[in-house]
């Protein structure tokens, strides 16, 4: 590896100029920088000392900043609900060391298949405010699609919508601070013993991500008592690639396990 550079910008209009440079990257907690090596960083931008550590809670929405870490995120929103799906999911994420030091910018600029971030901010319908060429304002389901909106730019926050429904979160691991094979996350609202609305995200399958729209259209309206989660489960078509030595089939078996432990929750099981 030879000379690297460090940057300390203090303000987001010094780190522009700095994303436009080849080699220079952003660094937070630095977890992503040391997994995909080192060789072809020239330099790294500090991040340390812009306002990107703000929490915001309004009655309607809730504003993450992109240096916040996983154990921030989840000791800020259990304040507030502690069966909140982001609770539910970077509670469990990793280990200790590694959720203090694992930043949600870091997370979204990259998005990998295994994060336990994905699935939650799907399911929130979340949003990532971004500066740099195309900086804005996205759908995460977009932002996670389109690598052109994502190059030489910086996460600075994400937000959403705070609903107050049942969250479930299942993370397929083979020890507890694995990196999970996929993970499956549900927000549901009932009115009595209707369904009255339902999302369903799965993430680590083929495609990264997956919203099980036909299984959400189909639940909407039903009585949650009269659900068969197993056969509902059974014809959820989301396929796996190979992974960790664990077969594509064996995974599918272990999704529609936990969809189905997901709906029997629905049904007050």
């Amino acid at each position: 590896m030879g000379k690297m550079t460090w940057y300390t910008p203090e303000t987001l209009e010094e780190v522009l100029p700095l994303l436009e440079q080849e080699g220079v990257y952003p660094h937070g907690g630095g977890t992503f920088l040391l997994m995909g090596g080192m060789k072809k960083i020239r330099g790294l931008i500090d991040l340390d000392r812009i306002p990107l550590h703000r929490f915001k809670a309004l009655k309607s929405f809730i504003e993450i900043g992109a240096s916040l870490t996983y154990a921030e995120v989840a000791e800020n929103i259990r304040k507030m609900d502690p069966d909140h799906v982001l609770v539910k999911a970077l509670s469990k994420a990793a280990s200790t060391p590694l959720r203090n030091r694992i930043t949600i910018g870091g997370t979204v600029s990259v998005f990998p298949a295994w994060s336990d971030l994905m699935g939650p901010l799907v399911v929130l319908d979340s949003e990532v405010v971004t500066v740099g060429p195309k900086g804005g304002t996205y759908p995460v389901v977009r932002y996670a699609k389109e690598p052109a909106i994502r190059k030489k730019s910086l996460v600075t926050a994400v937000k959403f919508r705070r609903y107050p429904w049942e969250a479930f979160y299942h993370r397929e691991v083979r020890t507890r601070f694995d990196y999970p094979a996929f993970t499956v996350t549900i927000l549901s609202k009932r009115s009595g013993n209707k369904i009255e609305d339902i999302r369903i995200v799965v993430s680590g399958c083929s495609g990264k991500f997956a919203r099980l729209e036909t299984v959400e259209e189909f639940l909407r309206g039903k009585p949650a008592t009269g659900l068969d989660p197993e056969e509902i489960a059974a014809h959820a078509d989301v396929r796996f690639p190979a992974k960790k030595g664990l077969d594509p089939g064996y995974l599918t078996h272990c999704f529609r396990v936990a969809l189905r432990r997901g709906l029997e929750g629905i049904r007050g099981e």
